[in-house]
């Protein structure tokens, strides 16, 4: 029985649990005590050896195992098991590319009705009393932009003009993005995103997705050769607040609540009317 391991971050290696007793099960096993393992990648896995599992995890009463085999709802399926990472100590177990964490998101990916942000929740304005809340994506994987300013993914609004579905691209004055920048020491699976403070958004439904790492997106921090993540975008949906109060309005009580503004710009001007007619 070891007392206790605290492993930080190990790259390109493989940890081996070897039997302390030959009279030991044939599998080798070594009984730990309080293990904390930080972060560790292998080069160039492949995905036979390394995603198929089991990975197994004890959380103080039942085991808890990972693997490729089939279970309800997929909550044990890896590589994208719908087990919230609270019920695993708080850690992810990803395949890179990484892909989206839907359920470990906050909010949770596509999440709708009472459980969306509202507008005055997301804007982010000093001049009203609703506390801000922004939006945070999770992968199953540390994520990364090369950038050291400026936003590493695009943000549309999706809207439905003559039946056709069109991505309003949202400006990036409109928005900013928290998280880990070139250099910047450890690693996350999150960013967070909010509104800068300085735009009035709209209610609907946006879209959100990394750019392309060669043009500051993000990608899987720590593996080798840098890849891009999964392609999987990340929804969410901001609820009427017209007078930013903190309660939600029913559309008939808002005469004015961004009307005009369709290019997102913060103002009604002609170039409204410019954008919509080039959707059209």
């Amino acid at each position: 029985m070891i007392g206790e391991v605290d492993i930080g971050t190990m790259q390109h290696g493989i940890i081996a649990a070897w039997t302390l007793d030959p009279t030991d099960a044939p599998v080798p096993r070594v009984e730990l005590g309080d293990v904390r393992i930080g972060t560790i990648t292998y080069a160039n896995p492949d995905p036979a050896d390394f995603c198929s599992g089991p990975v197994t995890i004890e959380n103080g009463t039942t085991d808890i195992s990972l693997s490729a085999a089939a279970s309800p709802g997929d909550i044990d399926t890896l590589p994208q098991y719908t087990r919230t990472s609270d019920t695993i100590g708080g850690g992810a177990v990803g395949l890179a590319p990484f892909y989206l964490y839907d359920v470990d998101c906050r909010l949770i990916n596509n999440a709708v009705g009472e459980h969306a942000l509202l507008q005055s929740q997301f804007e982010n304005f000093a001049n009203d009393s609703v506390p801000t809340a922004p939006i945070v994506p999770a992968w199953y994987g540390g994520v990364r932009t090369n950038l050291t300013s400026g936003s590493p993914v695009n943000i549309d609004l999706i809207l439905v003009l003559n039946r056709q579905t069109v991505l309003q691209l949202i400006p990036e004055s409109n928005y900013t993005v928290a998280c880990k920048r070139g250099t910047d020491p450890g690693m996350s699976r999150f960013i967070s995103i909010v509104g800068s403070g300085q735009h009035d958004w709209a209610a609907g439904r946006y879209r959100v997705e990394s750019k392309a790492v060669g043009s500051g997106g993000l990608f899987c921090d720590g593996v080798e050769g840098s890849p891009a993540l999964a392609v999987e975008p990340y929804y969410f949906t901001l609820r009427l607040d017209c007078d930013h109060d903190g309660v939600e309005d029913e559309q008939e009580d808002c005469i004015i609540c961004g009307v005009g503004d369709f290019n997102q710009d913060g103002g009604v001007d002609g170039g409204d009317v410019e954008a919509f007619f080039t959707v059209w």
